[in-house]
């Protein structure tokens, strides 16, 4: 089912993450923050995913929409739904220029696996995310469902750490070569 938990006080990106991670009580779990809007069908179409496809992480394409609910980018990584499994994971990913996996309710992730890679840096302010999602594509099984669930909603109350931005976009262009 599903839970919803509301902080008392800004605790940060990383620290919210973070505070998901160790709240969630099932096998599987998803973020879903205030700025996503999910389907209707959602729910129902991870369950049956999860229950038909074997996989540590589960993804969908990512879609962002403005203030005012209009179409800004939509983003397959593939084609069609696939199941990729290391060691290609993070080839396959990478070298489409996947941003990562978004801890948003396009991921659903198996609880174990943040036992093996750590959780969020808060250190890392607004990229907490990044170096994470590279720990991901490093270790997890991940299946991709080519399906539109989940939107991404651009807002003015949205904040990033400018610098953090910088050192992420350093380390991307570090990896840019590798995935050719």
């Amino acid at each position: 089912g599903i839970k919803y938990i509301c902080n008392n006080t800004n605790v940060g990106m990383a620290g919210n993450l973070n505070r998901c991670i160790d709240l969630a009580s099932n096998e599987y779990f998803t973020f879903l923050p205030s700025d996503d809007l999910i389907a209707p069908t959602w729910y129902a179409e991870w369950i049956k995913v999860i229950n038909s496809k074997e996989a540590d992480l589960y993804t969908s394409p990512l879609t962002i929409m403005n203030d005012n609910y209009r179409l800004i980018w939509a983003f397959p990584i593939f084609t069609k739904s696939k199941m990729v499994r290391q060691p290609t994971t993070m080839k396959e990913f990478c070298r489409r220029f996947t941003p990562g996996v978004p801890p948003s309710a396009a991921s659903i992730f198996r609880k174990s696996v943040f036992f093996k890679i750590g959780k969020f840096d808060p250190a890392e302010g607004s990229e907490c995310d990044v170096r994470v999602a590279m720990k991901l594509f490093n270790i997890c099984d991940i299946y991709y469902y080519n399906r539109y669930l989940f939107v991404f909603r651009e807002h003015n109350m949205r904040s990033f750490d400018k610098q953090q931005e910088k050192k992420t976009i350093q380390f991307v262009h570090k990896m840019d070569n590798s995935f050719a």
